[in-house]
């Protein structure tokens, strides 16, 4: 079976971006450019659009073969939070076959038993069941101590740490960044030196250790001051960052938009634009989803329920069950 496509735009991580055609045989690519037709092949007309490889999402919450299928994404990052965690080797090999060949799937395996921040998990058996590094899921390891060890034993198995970056003792219960957008809606908020804070201390135990860490999503001007200053001493860091914390500031929560909700919470305008620049200059490494899809009344009925009265006729913030 031969299948030509013509008239698209290329996109290679190689060769940059250019105009010409894809010639693929029996699902393999072997030629790209402008190449010879065969007679015999069956041809689409891309009309100029984009054709590229597969895109690797780090980091996602939840398995969408659906979602991924639309979006051009062949490999993903699977997050240890599932159900159950992703601290067994029984449960890694199984999240780890479950999609293929559409869909590979690369567990991430819990850093912790339970991701309960307090024992270490079997990080080893559970890298030789398929795990491809191991994490702290959507929480930040609050114990200096128990970080510490979970870097040292990966720096050991030779496999990256990849750490949530929001100091709990700040962030619990918020679901919004504070400023003028939260305290005018009445939001639950923390503020947005959590990221930085947290970001510093685990940089420093990386340093300290030798390990590697990515941090998953970085958001603020001074978590990226900490990674370009982590980067210039020789600190084995990477970071990431979703499209959503580029293209959204904590203005978009306004109005009690629930689906405006996310983890990180949105952040200020400069925090925004420090993104873009973060982006420019290289500080952040990893643009990925944090896919994790919820209905919008799943999301507003799981969460939070914004539209209560006080009895003083003002709008307040509930927490709902």
């Amino acid at each position: 079976m031969i299948l030509a496509l013509t008239n698209a735009t290329l996109a290679c991580p190689v060769g940059g971006v250019t105009k010409g055609n894809v010639l693929v045989r029996d699902g393999v690519i072997v030629a790209t450019g402008i190449v010879d037709i065969p007679a015999d092949a069956d041809i689409v007309d891309c009309g100029g659009k984009t054709v590229a490889p597969g895109i690797v999402d780090l980091g996602v919450a939840n398995v969408d073969r659906a979602a991924f299928r639309a979006g051009g994404i062949v490999r993903i990052g699977l997050m240890p939070d599932q159900s159950p965690v992703l601290d067994d080797p029984g449960i890694v090999q199984r999240a780890a076959l479950i999609g293929k060949p559409d869909l590979w799937i690369h567990p991430i395996a819990a850093a912790t038993r339970g991701l309960e921040g307090h024992d270490l998990a079997e990080m080893a058996i559970c890298l030789s069941a398929g795990a491809k590094a191991v994490g702290t899921g959507k929480h930040w390891i609050a114990d200096s101590g128990v970080m510490r060890r979970a870097l040292a034993y990966a720096r050991d198995l030779d496999v990256t740490v990849i750490a949530h970056a929001e100091d709990g003792g700040l962030t619990a219960g918020a679901v919004a960044t504070e400023g003028e957008t939260a305290t005018r809606l009445g939001l639950p908020a923390a503020p947005a030196v959590a990221e930085a804070l947290a970001i510093a201390r685990d940089l420093m135990l990386a340093e300290d250790t030798g390990a590697r860490i990515h941090i998953r999503q970085v958001t603020t001007a001074a978590g990226f001051d900490l990674i370009r200053a982590a980067k210039r001493r020789g600190v084995s860091v990477t970071c990431g960052i979703t499209p959503a914390h580029l293209h959204l500031s904590e203005i978009a929560v306004s109005d009690f938009r629930s689906f405006a909700l996310l983890s990180p919470p949105l952040r200020a305008e400069s925090d925004r634009r420090a993104a873009l620049e973060a982006i420019a200059d290289g500080t952040i490494d990893v643009l990925c989803s944090g896919h994790e899809p919820r209905g919008a009344r799943g999301k507003a009925a799981a969460v939070y329920r914004f539209e209560q009265w006080d009895g003083g006729g003002r709008r307040r913030c509930c927490r709902s069950r």
